[in-house]
């Protein structure tokens, strides 16, 4: 059977790097492509967004790439979403496509790819026209094709002007789709389809590669690949993977693989150290429950939930807002799920409700590895200062105080806190009936884009506990609140830029300000720093 292979390293990789790719990366990259066999490259978008800096390769103006006239055997392509190209009532701007992509006898391009979901197939078909009029080989990928029941996905392919295609994909966005499942899949849809079929792999569940057979073997011609996978989330199917099995698998010996490894080596495994996509734990179940990623990865923040509470948080999420993340609904079944009344045997409520008593000066701690490096300095600030000491989660590195609580928010946590005369504050309701006697109540709720303290509950963003512990911070009245361990993560990762809202929130509350507030220790963080051994006597 013979396919053909699209890379769309550039392109899909440019989530990564904002589109940004030195011009001696992109020639060692395409001087490689060149010599694989491979002659379909999608080099980015042709994209009207104008706020925000991006790279070349989210506009692939014409003028800076007319060097690619150089290579006589790659056709090029770009991608445009539809959604970028409608105006406020949903409807086709034309004028603003002219504007982005010339007639194609004009071009450096000669392949369009459209992106669409299935709420926007009308204006996909087109675009479909308009692109086809303009001179394009068109081409157009379903994204979150797995959403899709047989039936939903057979009533769209009827809508779709397949007889101006190239090739229709399938986009397999959260890389659900397993092998089996895929080809009876595509099987089944098959006689629906009167043009190329394509399909584009993600590697949520580590199966890029065999669902990428999987769909060869059940018909699909054109297969999208990047180099070392590289690609939003996940990552994708690898072009030195597909080019290798296209030549001992399928003998398709115009392939070769050697040609690219320069550039990966190069150019590619730095990029993948950097910015660390590729299978994990957030992804793996993005792909197994079929949900927008960023469902996960907030989910898997500081290891907050059991594998149970996770699993009955997403199915908790609606259909409609599963492919695309969703904050609001994120909440509303967080929330269902943490307060949902249990009457296991191995449960009992929490009978002390926690009083607050005034503190001059509040000390949060977290367990960034800086308060281990200067746990002296922070030892002899709280000796000197004598503040009320809150811990986030189980102490890492333990710290004298005469005045100490730990607060909790989840029964992981909370099962990781050791016995003791340190009282624990949480937001649950009930514990385990092992659960340490040191435990006090403290009601929390979820609200988005809220932060507010009462006499009755403590009302945070996010499940985190760094803002329920601020809360019981503030419900102490304190002048000072001094933070210790808070590091902060890769100012690009959900955790840093959810925590960076969290302080945003709190610090422009009313509760917060009347008071001085910093860390003590070094923080990524957007919160002022003063040194601890200045605050030594």
């Amino acid at each position: 059977m013979t396919f053909q292979i699209l890379d769309c390293t550039l392109r899909d990789g440019g989530y990564y790097t904002n589109w940004n790719f030195s011009e001696a990366l992109v020639k060692r990259y395409l001087d490689g492509i060149e010599k694989s066999g491979i002659t379909l490259v999608e080099l980015g978008y042709k994209s009207p967004t104008k706020s925000g800096f991006y790279g070349l390769y989210k506009y692939c103006p014409e003028s800076q790439l007319q060097h690619l006239k150089t290579y006589k055997t790659i056709n090029f392509a770009f991608m445009i979403d539809v959604k970028e190209f409608l105006d406020a009532h949903n409807t086709l701007d034309e004028a603003l496509l002219k504007s982005c992509v010339p007639l194609a006898k004009q071009s450096v391009f000669s392949w369009c790819r459209i992106a669409t979901h299935p709420s926007t197939i009308d204006q996909a078909n087109e675009l479909t026209t308009l692109l086809k009029k303009r001179g394009y080989t068109v081409c157009l990928n379903i994204m979150g094709s797995s959403l899709l029941s047989m039936t939903q996905l057979v009533t769209l392919l009827n809508t779709i002007h397949q007889d101006q295609l190239e090739v229709l994909y399938l986009a397999d966005s959260y890389g659900h789709f397993m092998p089996n499942s895929l080809t009876t899949f595509i099987t089944e849809i098959k006689p629906h389809i009167h043009t190329n079929l394509g399909f584009h792999a993600h590697d949520n569940q580590g199966l890029a590669y065999a669902n990428a057979l999987s769909a060869i073997d059940a018909g699909a011609t054109y297969i999208d690949a990047t180099v070392l996978g590289m690609g939003r989330g996940a990552g994708n199917l690898r072009t030195e993977q597909i080019l290798l099995g296209a030549y001992f698998n399928f003998n398709a010996t115009q392939y070769t693989a050697f040609p690219i490894l320069e550039s990966v080596e190069q150019d590619f495994k730095p990029l993948k150290d950097t910015h660390h996509w590729g299978e994990d734990f957030s992804y793996t179940l993005s792909g197994i429950e079929n949900i927008h990623p960023t469902y996960c990865q907030s989910l898997k923040s500081a290891h907050q939930y059991s594998i149970p509470q996770v699993s009955e948080i997403l199915k908790s999420i609606p259909k409609q807002n599963r492919h695309k993340f969703n904050n609001d609904s994120l909440l509303r079944a967080i929330n269902t799920v943490i307060h949902k009344k249990k009457d296991h045997d191995n449960q009992k409520k929490i009978t002390k409700h926690h009083t607050p008593k005034h503190h001059d000066t509040v000390l949060i701690l977290a367990n960034g590895p800086n308060l281990k490096t200067h746990l002296a300095g922070v030892q002899a600030y709280i000796n000197d200062h004598q503040p009320l000491v809150i811990q986030c989660n189980a102490a890492k590195y333990p710290l004298d105080a005469k005045h100490h609580i730990t607060a909790v928010l989840n029964e992981v946590r909370l099962s990781e806190c050791k016995a003791g005369s340190q009282i624990i504050v949480t937001g649950l309701e009930k514990t385990p009936k092992n659960t340490k006697s040191n435990v006090q109540h403290y009601p929390y709720q979820l609200k988005a884009n809220t932060f507010n303290i009462s006499n009755s509950d403590i009302t945070i963003p996010s499940f985190l506990v760094g803002g329920y512990a601020f809360g019981l911070a503030l419900l102490a009245t304190p002048k000072t609140v001094v933070l210790a361990g808070f590091d902060g993560f890769d100012t690009q990762t959900h955790e840093h830029i959810e925590m960076n809202q969290l302080f945003e929130l709190i610090l422009a509350s009313k509760w917060a300000n009347k008071i001085e507030y910093y860390s003590l220790l070094p923080t990524k963080y957007d919160i002022p720093v003063q040194p601890v051994y200045a605050h030594l006597s």
